[in-house]
Order: structure tokens, then sequence, then C-alpha cells
């Protein structure tokens, strides 16, 4: 109720995303902003960054324990395509936990512990494809499209749940 209150108290809200502005317009009558992620450095083109897979298809994963339950939920087919894809690799990032939560096998999983923003954007170099499932819970809407635009940024194919966060960010790639 503290942050109605502050609401009602101001100007205006600015949030990250469409769930959240959806969210509080049910409680204020205040302007609501979306304010968009962008990166923070030049971007170049998506074509000059990728790299082809040479020996390994590197899939990549990122987040916090907050995540979990998303993780969670793709991993009977991360398990499938480990089973039919020999040459795969998971790259993770982010909590110490994560590896034996995933249970897949260890000799072909990256871990990387969370860091800085400029290590964080370094684990993403190697990685081909990323991975950033969102189960539809409420939580999760209210989220924004930051992942798909960091790894893409990157150099990463984001393959993404079709969910609000990232709704504009796939009718802007046409993907």
């Amino acid at each position: 109720q503290s942050y109605e209150r502050f609401m009602h108290e101001s100007d205006g809200v600015i949030v990250t995303g469409p769930g959240l502005e959806r969210l509080f317009s049910k409680v204020t009558k205040v302007p609501i902003h979306i304010l968009e992620n962008h990166i923070p450095h030049e971007l170049g083109e998506f074509a000059q960054l990728w790299q082809e897979p040479k020996n390994e298809i590197n899939l990549g994963i990122a987040g916090s324990l907050g995540h979990m339950s998303d993780y969670l939920a793709v991993l009977p087919t991360l398990r499938e395509l480990f089973a039919q894809f020999p040459q795969l690799v998971l790259h993770a990032m982010g909590n110490e936990t994560i590896p034996q939560l995933l249970g897949l096998p260890p000799e072909r999983v990256r871990f990387t512990p969370w860091g800085t923003m400029q290590q964080y954007y370094e684990f993403w170099r190697p990685v081909h494809i990323g991975i950033a499932p969102l189960l539809e819970t409420p939580y999760n809407a209210c989220r924004s499209d930051v992942k798909a635009l960091e790894m893409s940024a990157c150099g990463v194919l984001p393959i993404l749940t079709k969910a609000l966060p990232y709704e504009e960010f796939l009718a802007k790639t046409k993907a």
C-alpha cells in the first residue's frame, strides 16, 4: 500500500515495461511512462557480431534465482537437446546453485558466477543462442525486454517466450 500512496502523491510514474504499466494503471490515475531499455554503448550490426559455430554450439542462459521456475520449465527440452546434439554446450551465469539444479552433464556446462556488467557482456561472447524462458505468471508479466536486447547486442540469437515483456521486441525484429 505504500507504493500506491507514493504513486497517488506523484506527478507521474516511470516503469520498465507494459506489464507494470498495466498493473499500476489499475491503482492510480497519474500518467505512467515506460522507460525503454537501451544498451549504453554503440551497437554493431548483428551479422558482424554473430560468430558461426565451429565444433560446439553454445547455448546460453543467465538470470537470478527468480528465474529458476522458468529454467526448470524448459529443462525437459534442454535434456532432449543435449541427448540429440552432442556438440551442444550450455553457458549459464547466475547463482552458484544453478548448475546443480539443472542437473545437466557437468562436462557440457560452463558456469559463470554473477559479476560486473562488463563480465555479463563478456559471458555472452562465446554464446550462439540465448534462451530467455518466461512462464506466464503475473510476476513475469511485469518484467522487461532487457534480456533480449542484451543478447542481441552481443551477437547472440535470442530464443524468447511469446510473452508480454517480449511482444514489442518480437514485433520490431519480425520474429
